[in-house]
């Protein structure tokens, strides 16, 4: 019987792959440990191997009039929309918006949530209460949860623009190019959020983004 370990990998050192310590409750990713023989007049060496189970991410990019969303499932991307909320802001409008990031959280057996933020600075009573309540939904739904601004996400993927950042999305994932072609009449902005969306999740994905 194999048994389960919440840990570091070791690995050769000729492999130059750094491997972050995770979280056993919190991650998709768990450590299997393999006995490998030893070999006569060569250090002993433990091998542990990554037996991995789909982590399924909702990357949300948040609005009180406009939100980009997308379902990741490893590197596939399962579904992505942009929503409009065109009403005036009120407890009934937040309702339906965090309803709206719960049908996708049931629908797709989502594990993590990371939501793209305005800068701090920048944010209103609106963005404010729709931020907590996607922190209670994560809870409710035992979903890990972070957030990322828009620089983060360029800093990350060492993109310099917003076009840059919605080519780079178009070339990962190359089923967006239907939303591109849409998008091109109007210099993508229609289509922004959902562009961050998708590299959040993504981000998340590669393990560039820290789960606090």
């Amino acid at each position: 019987m194999q048994n389960r370990f919440p840990s570091i990998c070791i690995v050769p050192r000729n492999i130059r792959r750094t491997f972050c310590s995770i979280d056993l409750f919190t991650s998709a990713h768990f450590l299997t440990m393999q006995s490998v023989p030893h070999v006569q007049g060569s250090l002993p060496i433990l091998f542990r191997t990554l037996s991995i189970i789909p982590m399924t991410s909702l990357g949300i990019s948040i609005g009180s009039t406009r939100t980009g969303v997308c379902v990741l499932k490893d590197s596939e991307l399962l579904d992505w929309q942009i929503h409009d909320f065109r009403m005036a802001w009120s407890d009934h409008k937040l309702q339906i918006i965090i309803n709206l990031y719960k049908q996708y959280i049931q629908k797709h057996k989502v594990t993590s949530i990371i939501v793209k933020m305005p800068p701090l600075k920048t944010h209103t009573k609106a963005i404010t209460q729709i931020r907590k309540r996607i922190e209670v939904l994560a809870k409710a739904h035992n979903c890990t949860y972070t957030s990322i601004t828009k620089s983060d996400i360029k800093r990350l993927s060492n993109l310099r623009n917003t076009n840059s950042l919605i080519d780079y999305a178009r070339m990962r994932y190359p089923v967006l190019v239907h939303v591109f072609e849409k998008g091109v009449h109007n210099e993508h902005r229609y289509y922004k959020k959902l562009y961050e969306a998708v590299l959040s999740a993504h981000l998340l994905k590669e393990g560039q983004i820290t789960i606090t």
